[in-house]
């Protein structure tokens, strides 16, 4: 019992001290969020939001994947030389595509109706190979338990991105004020990392052989085997209607889709990435330790709840006026988009940090069924809503629908993996369902309409 109550603390404890990092990286740029959009035009927030877009499919298989076996072997060497195997497919695939960038300039500009989009094409290529080199630092602070640096460094890159996005917009850049400061802040805190490794691993510099990583390559094969493809269908699903709504539509919608989606998503950012983390570090070490995974998945998906269904449901009520209210009346559109969009984000965020279950016990042909289903499945919700729906609201309202069903089976199927019975969760969507009646006959009692 005392061992048990030992793991829980700790696993507290390391909740906590990501999430005050994570509290305080998360709280600037909301802050800064009424400024900014103020400062720059949908269309701004629609360019950034398609590099932005880029930028995360790129970095789904930039490190070969094998960033995520970095918490898996017993021996702190091991994990180093998988470490190095992670940052040198970092840095070929980063080379490679600026060398295609440089070749194929003109022909990728044509590709987007946005006029701005060939000027931010270099930076793409640095950005690629700064988000792939801090994930592999990333992960390796997270199998060392720097949980206090990780927490530091969210702060230092939230700063310098809000700082950045601030200044370039004042002083008049602000077609790519946003693209700027979000590569800016994403530098400095690669460079801080790698730094951190550099010196962390001085007296380990002699394990890291060429045998050893080809080898631990060969053992986690299945990484990249199943979790690159895996890894690109679930970041293209999120990054699909970015891509197809400016496709479809205009720079302006996918502003207003993207500032309702980077809005709700922060308690994600500020929460569920933290949990997620630990619960994956926890997760691994029930493995290791033959300690059941029901206790722990449980207390997770109860914890993310509770702190999220009651905001979740007041923006999905009355998100056009709060909105409207922080960020001015050019966004109220935004706001209806959030109210659309806030069921499915709650499911995410409390299903999103237990999916790495399928990591820990190796079922990557699971994850890359999933995720490859979640793509079609998104990608036919806009295109069938597009040319028979027509209604923006209602595009996004099926697409919000199908993202939470898919999200749903695979909750069922974690459960079943790990024996757990749904009767554990029935009373959360009971919770869920009730609020939400509540506060739509508030509305409709003071405003008299849903929409």
């Amino acid at each position: 019992m005392q061992k048990t109550l030992s793991k829980r603390s700790e696993f507290t404890k390391n909740v906590l001290t990501l999430l005050s990092g994570t509290s305080i990286a998360q709280i600037i740029p909301i802050i800064i969020s009424p400024i900014l959009t103020r400062i720059y035009t949908p269309e701004d927030f629609g360019l950034f939001a398609l590099y932005n877009s880029i930028i995360l499919i790129f970095a789904t298989f930039i490190g070969g994947k094998f960033e995520l076996a970095i918490l898996l072997p017993e021996k702190k060497e091991d994990a180093l030389n998988i470490t190095i195997l992670s940052i040198l497919l970092a840095l070929i695939i980063s080379f490679i595509t600026l060398w295609g960038t440089f070749i194929f300039h003109k022909q990728i500009a044509s590709l987007s109706n946005l006029k701005d989009f060939s000027n931010i094409l270099y930076i793409i290529p640095f950005s690629i190979l700064s988000s792939g080199l801090f994930q592999s630092f990333n992960y390796w602070n997270n199998r060392e338990k720097n949980f206090k640096r990780l927490a530091k460094i969210k702060i230092i890159q939230s700063g310098t991105t809000s700082t950045t996005n601030v200044c370039f917009g004042l002083t008049g850049f602000n077609n790519f004020g946003l693209i700027l400061g979000s590569f800016t802040g994403q530098c400095i805190a690669t460079f801080i990392l790698g730094h951190k490794f550099l010196k962390s691993i001085k007296s380990l510099t002699d394990k890291i052989t060429h045998t050893r990583i080809i080898s631990l390559g060969k053992r986690y094969i299945n990484f990249p085997k199943y979790e690159i493809a895996s890894s690109f269908f679930n970041t293209s699903s999120n990054q699909a209607p970015i891509l197809l709504l400016t496709t479809f539509f205009n720079n302006t919608i996918t502003g207003y889709f993207s500032l309702s989606q980077r809005i709700l998503t922060l308690p994600m950012n500020l929460l569920g990435t933290s949990v997620s983390q630990v619960f994956f570090h926890e997760a691994s070490l029930c493995k290791k330790e033959n300690r059941k995974l029901n206790s722990l998945t449980i207390s997770t998906i109860k914890k993310l709840f509770y702190l999220s269904f009651i905001p979740m449901t007041i923006i999905g009520v009355f998100g056009d006026y709060i909105f409207q209210f922080i960020f001015g009346k050019n966004w109220v559109i935004a706001g209806n988009y959030a109210r659309i969009l806030a069921p499915w984000i709650l499911i995410v965020f409390i299903i999103s940090p237990v999916s790495s279950l399928l990591f820990i016990l190796e079922k990557q042909k699971v994850s890359l069924f999933f995720n490859a289903t979640l793509l079609i499945t998104r990608v036919l919700s806009l295109f069938v809503g597009f040319y028979l729906l027509h209604n923006i609201y209602q595009i996004i309202a099926l697409f919000s629908l199908l993202s939470i069903f898919i999200w749903i089976i695979l909750m069922l199927f974690l459960f079943q993996l790990i024996n757990i019975k749904l009767k554990k969760i029935a009373k959360l969507f009971y919770y869920f369902i009730i609020t939400y009646a509540i506060m739509f006959s508030i509305r409709l009692f003071f405003i008299g309409r849903l929409f």
